[in-house]
This record gives C-alpha cells, structure tokens and sequence, in this order.
C-alpha cells in the first residue's frame, strides 16, 4: 500500500471513530429511568414472588409498594393495581395452568 492510501484510510477510521462517540453517547443519553425501574422491579419481584418468605406475603406486597412509590417518583402515572399486574406480567401467577418447570403455557397455534 502506498503512503496516501493509508493517510486516506487513516481520515476514515477518525471519522468512523467519531461517529462511533457521537452515537455513544446519543445512546446513553437516551436511557429512560422508568424503564430501567421497571426491569429491575420485575426481576426483584420474581425473585421475591417465587420463595415463601412469609405465608402471608407481606415482603413481597411491601416491595411492590416500596417499587410503586419509586416509580411514580419516575413519572408512572397508573394506580397501584396497575403497577401490581406490570410486575406480574408473564410470571406463574398470570397463568395457573401453567407446568412448574415451564412457567408460562404453551399456547396452542392459532389458525
């Protein structure tokens, strides 16, 4: 290769690279706080939900409470029931059907 092919190769990889940084941090700047609660809500929910702490699921309901206030803190703007059913989303309390070593049913294909 010649010297001015690698010189141009060289204002590409720069400009790709600063590309590259822009998109960055485009991306990180775009991070929702809401969403991020509601991820990690619902894994500290199905960690919580799936073990028998208490019989009367007192811990469970106190972190469902605890993960609402913070959410609307976020700008959730639905009531608790709500909030409740977003945790319980696809765990094995929506379907009672359901296998234990499958949590969610197998849906029959529709036709």
């Amino acid at each position: 290769m010649n010297l001015d092919k690698l010189r141009q190769l060289a204002g590409q990889a720069d400009e790709l690279a600063a590309e590259l940084r822009t998109q960055l941090a485009r991306a990180e700047a775009g991070r929702d706080p809401l969403g991020v609660h509601i991820f990690a809500s619902r894994a500290s929910y199905r960690r919580t939900s799936g073990h028998d702490h208490s019989k009367s699921g007192r811990r469970t309901e106190t972190e469902l409470q605890m993960s609402y206030a913070r959410a609307c803190s976020l700008g959730f703007r639905g009531g608790h029931e709500m909030w409740e059913l977003l945790m319980r989303c696809g765990t094995c309390e929506d379907a009672p059907a359901a296998h234990p070593r499958n949590p969610l049913p197998i849906q029959p294909p529709s036709t």
